[in-house]
């Protein structure tokens, strides 16, 4: 902690910069120019950061930032013009390029990594600073907690509660794009901010078709409805429970059947129309499902699509259905069972796939409530 009686003290912090992520977001939730204005002019809102009040001392002084590790992680294939920027701003740009066919990079590892290394430093960091709203992060946020370091988050559209509970801090999204961005005049995406439902869960707004500029739009509107669940209501069915366990179990979120048919049949309408990127699929199909009444998070998406990857199932743009995708994502959840050392019996396993494809048929009740049996 910095000098102790000053009329401002500060806190040593490391700042780390999921740069696809938030630009992407911006893009998605505003426009164009907030994103580019966070791209082109890092030196403004890093600079707003270090000056914005972290809290107060126990002797009433407000506390800043010295932000003593400045790190930007972006895709130079997509993104190399917005290199130059921050190299400039003294930010260390850290390339990360897609590593498969699918588009996926090592953005968060290079980011756990170097955190984890910071923890190491040997200048106590006194707070880690994560841009990006990406749920992947909320072990690491939890890791830096144990090690009893304060943590902020600023992410550019909703984030997972549990994202948002394992941090000490979120920087508001408002004041980012008002003081630190300097735009005072921008709505969001179909002129409606998010909000808060009774539980504190974050709803995002209805979005509609013309949010995305150019060809992508055009095509997205040629993708058919999905049925649309009306006034759907939490239950607790013994399915549910059972569900529930099982994906606790593997440590995955577990989805409401109305969330994955609208992920596998957003996905089988976006990879057929326009092909498949990783970043770009995973917007628009969050774009088609909120069209329809259904919101999912980044993650919900990121978590199918790499489980398709890892069962084997390839996208290809053309061919793609949704009973394919939930086929490989089901073929996916069960052998992660296996891994994980659960053994469900044959109703149980049928209730699974159920509950993934959407099958109407359930096995009796009674065998339900089975605990499961984990080696």
């Amino acid at each position: 902690m910095a000098k102790k009686g000053s009329k401002s003290e500060r806190i040593r912090s490391a700042l780390f910069v999921d740069f696809d992520n938030i630009f992407i977001r911006f893009q998605k939730e505003y426009n164009d120019n907030v994103a580019d204005s966070f791209a082109s002019s890092p030196e403004k809102w890093f600079g707003w950061i270090e000056q914005e009040v972290a809290g107060i001392s126990e002797e009433g002084n407000p506390i800043c930032r010295k932000l003593l590790v400045r790190s930007c992680y972006m895709n130079p294939q997509k993104f190399s013009k917005f290199r130059c920027d921050f190299t400039k701003s003294g930010f260390d740009v850290i390339d990360c390029p897609p590593l498969t066919d699918q588009g996926k990079t090592s953005t968060d590892m290079h980011v756990v990594i170097d955190a984890l290394d910071a923890l190491a430093h040997p200048v106590h960091l006194d707070e880690f600073i994560i841009l990006s709203g990406d749920a992947d992060f909320t072990p690491l946020l939890r890791r830096l907690r144990r090690h009893d370091r304060l943590t902020t988050i600023f992410s550019a559209g909703p984030a997972s509660a549990a994202y948002v509970a394992s941090c000490d801090s979120m920087i508001s999204i408002d004041k980012f794009i008002s003081q630190a961005l300097g735009i005072t005049k921008v709505k969001q995406i179909n002129g409606s901010a998010m909000k808060e439902d009774k539980t504190g869960s974050v709803i995002t707004p209805d979005v509609k078709s013309d949010i995305i500029n150019g060809e992508k739009v055009a095509r997205i509107k040629k993708c058919p409805k999905l049925n649309k669940q009306e006034n759907c209501k939490p239950t607790h069915s013994p399915m549910e429970d059972l569900i529930s366990k099982i994906f606790e179990a593997i440590e995955i979120p577990a989805l409401s059947r109305e969330q994955y048919t609208a992920i596998f049949e957003s996905l089988a309408c976006e990879i057929n129309s326009n092909g498949f990127d990783m970043d770009t699929t995973n917007i628009n199909v969050q774009v088609l499902c909120s069209k329809n009444g259904i919101t999912v998070m980044e993650n919900d998406v990121d978590t199918v699509i790499e489980s398709c990857n890892r069962s084997g199932h390839w996208f290809t743009m053309g061919i793609e259905s949704a009973d394919s995708i939930a086929e490989g994502y089901r073929k996916y959840i069960t052998e992660l069972c296996l891994m994980k050392g659960i053994r469900l019996n044959g109703e149980e396993l049928e209730s699974l796939s159920s509950w993934i494809t959407g099958s109407e048929t359930q096995p009796p009740a009674d065998t339900l409530s089975a605990q499961l049996s984990i080696v």
